[in-house]
Order: C-alpha cells, then sequence, then structure tokens
C-alpha cells in the first residue's frame, strides 16, 4: 500500500511539474515516465492512461477536502471546494482534449458516490441499507449530471452558488441517516 501510494505521488507531481510547462495534450506517458522516474510498467500497473492519472489525482484531492471528521453542516462548502477542483481540472484540459460528456458523468458520479459512501462508513460503519443506496445513486446521478452540465456551458455559473443548490438536493433519507448523532 505505500509503494502505491508512494508511486501515485509521483506521477501526480510529475504531471503537475509538466503542466506547468506545456499543455496536457501535449503531454505523453513517455514524459510523465521521465518526470516521475517510474517505469512504463509500474505506471500502468496503476494507471491505463494519462488521462486516468489525471483523474485519480482529482478523486484524491477531492477525498482530502472531505477529511473524515466532515460533519454535514461542512458539505456546502466541501462541494464548492471540489467544484472549484473540477473547474481547474478541465480548465487543464481546456487547452486540448476534451472530455465526452459520458467520461465527465462516470467520473463525477463516482466521486459523489464515493464521498457518501465514506460518510456513511464514518457514521454507519459503512452499513446502508437499500433505500440510502438508491438515495446516494439518485442523488449522486444528479449531482453529476449537474457538473457535466457546468462543464459544458463553461461555468456560468459560480462554483459557490452551484454548489449550494446541489447541497439543497441532498435526500431527506441521507441527510439522516448520514448525521451523526452530535448533528442529529
Amino acid at each position: 500500500m505505500r509503494k502505491q501510494s508512494e508511486v501515485k505521488r509521483k506521477a501526480y507531481t510529475a504531471l503537475k511539474e509538466l503542466v506547468a510547462v506545456k499543455s496536457f495534450e501535449k503531454i505523453n506517458v513517455n514524459d510523465i515516465l521521465a518526470q516521475a522516474g517510474i517505469s512504463r510498467a509500474t505506471f500502468y500497473r496503476h494507471f491505463m492512461d494519462k488521462y486516468d492519472l489525471l483523474d485519480q489525482a482529482v478523486i484524491d484531492q477531492v477525498d482530502l477536502i472531505y477529511t473524515d471528521d466532515c460533519d454535514l453542516d461542512l458539505w456546502r462548502e466541501r462541494f464548492a471546494d471540489m467544484f472549484e477542483l473540477i473547474k481547474k481540472k478541465e480548465m487543464l484540459l481546456a487547452m486540448g482534449h476534451k472530455y465526452e460528456a459520458e467520461h465527465l458523468y462516470t467520473m463525477h458520479y463516482q466521486m459523489v458516490r464515493r464521498l457518501c459512501l465514506k460518510r456513511m462508513n464514518r457514521v454507519k460503519g459503512g452499513v446502508v441499507t437499500d433505500q440510502e443506496m438508491r438515495a446516494i445513486k439518485f442523488f449522486s446521478a444528479g449531482v453529476a449530471k449537474i457538473l457535466v452540465d457546468w462543464t459544458q456551458n463553461g461555468y456560468v455559473v459560480p462554483a459557490r452558488i452551484l454548489a449550494g443548490e446541489c447541497s439543497d438536493f441532498f435526500p431527506p433519507v441521507l441527510k439522516k441517516a448520514m448525521s451523526s448523532p452530535k448533528e442529529g
């Protein structure tokens, strides 16, 4: 596990350094390998391609935003931070490759679902009822669609406003299930 996180850290750092000097579209896997000092086999053991590396870097950053001590009342702010991070990543790609809507949707859906499950794990020890899982999927799908539309429309609505609107759609069944006793 430690070696895996070290490889990811090296690859993330290499990508960040490379993007500072040339566009993402012009960066290839060989550039990343040379900058990170890792082998091709090691890279492909952890990532499918440079786009997967970028996706995983964003997901890991989102995980840092949503720490284990993040109570539900902080989610609106954390959503805004996540949306800003997504905007930065998309701006990075705006110079060249554009993700297709389906890819964006899948990535955003997985991020929101992962955050909800992470919270459920903290509050309920990972026990999720069928109704709660349906609510997580519904909420994740809705937020993912909103994020795809936001991305494709050029981020017209400020991230903090959009985050507030998404937070307002949080299903009551999840709010109840994901509230710790002190948040009640």
